[in-house]
């Protein structure tokens, strides 16, 4: 016998900044401008809440007269190389992640970002709450990088790393570093504050000539070639 869903069964609210970043290309920035513009409608009435609470299986919502529809959740790995810009579009006309994300559906975006010397694991997602999870720094997820360093880095500074110390935006402390060689590592880090793997060696007065992040939370880089990207099922 088939079970049909109860027809008391609650079904789940959601908000519109985070329903519209995460089923369309368009960012929660892009938002505001829209909302002024009149150009995003709720049952075909004009929004004026950012953070309007809707109902995605009841309510009708549209910008400029398409509507928005939830897709299924879509999530891809892309191994990023060094020299590509994290950011949709560039000013200066260098390749960036816009470019690598065209060809995949509507409404995938990037979880956070690598500065543009650091190669390996980026997440691709139209959750928007998984990318929350993942990227809010109140959920303090690990991430794993593999780093070659100008120098033979010293005993006393990698417990400097795992003890914790001050940067100027804040303290900064490693959950492990694996030596690897006199020059190689392997850290883990919850912290994604920009650039905080370089600034945190720099500050120790080092230089982080390499750089890859294999591992967010439990998403694996694995053997990935560089520049490729694969949908997890």
């Amino acid at each position: 016998m088939k079970r049909g869903k109860k027809p008391n069964q609650k079904t789940a609210n959601a908000k519109l900044a985070q329903y519209v970043a995460s089923n369309t290309r368009h960012s929660r920035r892009d938002l505001e401008a829209l909302i002024q513009e009149g150009k995003i409608t709720v049952n075909d009435k004009p929004v004026t809440q950012y953070n309007l609470e809707i109902n995605p299986n009841k309510d009708k919502i549209k910008i400029s007269d398409t509507s928005v529809k939830s897709g299924h959740r879509l999530v891809f790995l892309y191994h990023k190389p060094p020299g590509v810009i994290s950011t949709l579009s560039d000013p200066q006309g260098r390749k960036n992640l816009g470019e690598v994300i065209q060809s995949l559906p509507e409404g995938v975006k990037p979880v956070g970002r690598l500065d543009r010397n650091t190669s390996g694991l980026m997440i691709l997602t139209n959750d928007g709450n998984l990318a929350q999870e993942l990227n809010h720094p109140t959920h303090h997820v690990s991430k794993t990088y593999q780093l070659t360093l100008d120098k033979w880095i010293k005993q006393p500074d990698i417990d400097r790393l795992l003890a914790g110390f001050f940067l100027d935006d804040g303290p900064v402390q490693f959950e492990a570093c694996h030596l690897e060689a006199k020059d190689r590592m392997t850290v883990v880090i919850s912290e994604g504050r920009n650039r905080i793997v370089r600034r945190s060696f720099e500050y120790l007065g080092y230089l982080v000539k390499k750089l890859k992040r294999t591992s967010v939370g439990p998403y694996e880089l694995g053997s990935l070639p560089v520049g490729q990207i694969i949908k997890l099922t």
